[in-house]
């Protein structure tokens, strides 16, 4: 307010609008991202230190800037936002979150806990998170993975379906995240997933003078539309700009894939479907041990039909969408909608 003396003059309607435009959107973090995700960048190839990101997360989930200026800023950001208390999972406990302008995102893999031995983390956070996401009235986020893993290098004219050229494709019928999906009270209409993780080091004043972390460097977690090309390009500009681009190889393919945006979209757009696909698999499994009980003419349900013990993994299997049942469980499925994250971290690592 020093180089703006006039502000104090204004009407306190607009000067609570300029506030409200001060504070950030922010992707809410409820957990710690998991160190060692291939599509962070977080392992270089040239023996660097790995990136924590707890002093990240941790500053992610502070109360805004302008809660600490005067008695107006912070009335207008508490109105704005609060604490949730989400319990100490993964090191984060409180979390500010302002339900109209933030994302609530959930970094949690069950494979992590799996490989640690925590049978307990094991157990899936899904259903109290899409619960807390809806009782915040917040839009929730997830990584790509807890539906169907996201292979940048995918070729997007491969089959949308499950891939008789890889069987293990079966290990992605997990039963207790999909049905904690679609199934939990609250079910999401939209979740928004993130298919690209990318960590970008650089100092505080680099990240603010780029402005692509917001006003005051506070949006340290950047969630972008997969097809925002411009976006994706001022990026890559500031990352070229930074120590990170000193950093391996794995950003610069990674940029190099997205920045190729018709290839980028097409992967995506793919992704979607296989992973929607999937999420009707798992229910028409779920029929199946049933007996398809109180379902017309099953064997139809997949285009070309699926009969017998037959299972849906040949590459031309589609959805049948004029059966009665394909198209009741089709419109159960949540709205997946791709994003790709940039994360800023400016600990030197």
């Amino acid at each position: 307010m020093a180089t703006f003396p006039q502000f104090s003059a204004l009407p306190p309607e607009l000067r609570r609008l300029i506030w409200r435009h001060c504070l950030p959107r922010r992707v809410a973090e409820v957990d710690i991202p998991r160190i060692g995700n291939e599509h962070m960048g977080i392992f270089y190839g040239d023996g660097s230190k790995e990136c924590l990101l707890r002093e990240t997360s941790r500053r992610n989930a502070a109360p805004p800037t302008v809660s600490r200026v005067c008695r107006e800023s912070r009335e207008v950001a508490l109105e704005a936002g609060h604490f949730l208390h989400y319990g100490a999972f993964q090191g984060m406990e409180n979390i500010w979150v302002q339900p109209a302008r933030d994302v609530l995102h959930l970094n949690w893999e069950r494979e992590w806990c799996i490989a640690d031995g925590d049978m307990a983390g094991a157990e899936s956070a899904l259903p109290y998170f899409f619960s807390r996401a809806a009782k915040e009235n917040m839009i929730p986020s997830v990584c790509a993975d807890l539906f169907l893993p996201f292979d940048i290098n995918r070729d997007a004219s491969c089959s949308d379906n499950f891939s008789d050229e890889d069987p293990d494709d079966a290990r992605w019928f997990d039963p207790d995240s999909v049905d904690e999906v679609l199934l939990v009270e609250n079910a999401p209409k939209i979740v928004l997933v993130a298919v690209v993780l990318m960590l970008l080091h650089s100092t505080e004043t680099e990240a603010i003078d780029s402005g692509l972390f917001g006003l005051c460097g506070e949006e340290r977690i950047q969630m972008i539309d997969f097809d925002d090309a411009p976006k994706v390009s001022a990026f890559f500009e500031f990352w070229k700009e930074t120590a990170n681009s000193q950093r391996g190889t794995s950003s610069a393919t990674y940029f190099r894939d997205m920045r190729d945006s018709d290839e980028f979209q097409k992967k995506c757009q793919d992704w979607v479907k296989r992973a929607k696909i999937h999420l009707f698999g798992h229910l028409w499994f779920q029929a199946r041990s049933l007996g398809f009980a109180g379902i017309d003419d099953p064997d139809n349900i997949w285009v070309p039909a699926v009969t017998g013990d037959m299972v849906p993994w040949n590459p031309t299997n589609r959805p049948n969408l004029d059966h009665p049942w394909a198209i009741q469980q089709w419109a159960r499925l949540p709205r997946l909608v791709p994003k790709v994250v940039f994360i800023q971290c400016s600990e030197h690592c």
